[in-house]
């Protein structure tokens, strides 16, 4: 039977080429032999986030015990890609009260929502933290243009 490295590759090709019909059934699979990896429901919750089924990545996000940066950082891109830019950013403080500390995409992240939100009072905060823990992303200066023009 495949492991969850042979999955990885899977659900990466089948996001690729946009198929989410084998994407579905890959991940029905995949219940059914009851495997799971962060690296797996990561890339899972972003697959189902891309193809617009944000209730089925949702459902892998709560079920992960061992949330690690990577997965709650794609549940907020999924959040943010597909409108939902308040929850997105809820997902972020969530993610700070729970002790998680954010990575670079995970600021890249909450900053677009605060932007997409028109919050500049939350960007300001967002940003500072960034200066405060010397976040650096090559992204981040266009995202900060894009803040600063509120």
């Amino acid at each position: 039977a495949p492991n969850h490295v042979t999955y990885v590759s899977i659900i990466k090709g089948l996001i690729h080429i946009h198929d989410f019909d084998n994407f579905k059934l890959v991940y029905k699979e995949i219940q059914e032999n009851s495997i799971q990896n962060e690296k797996l429901d990561c890339l899972l919750i972003h697959g189902f986030s891309k193809f617009r089924d944000l209730n089925t990545a949702k459902k892998i996000f709560e079920k992960n015990e061992n949330k690690n940066i990577e997965i709650w950082t794609a549940m907020m891109d999924g959040l943010c890609e597909n409108g939902f830019q308040k929850d997105s950013f809820e997902l972020f403080l969530k993610l700070k009260n729970s002790g998680m500390i954010p990575n670079s995409v995970t600021y890249l992240i909450a900053l677009k929502s605060t932007i997409q939100l028109n919050n500049f009072e939350n960007f300001k905060n967002v940003f500072q933290e960034t200066i405060d823990n010397s976040i650096f992303h090559q992204k981040l200066d266009s995202i900060l243009i894009s803040g600063f023009a509120l």
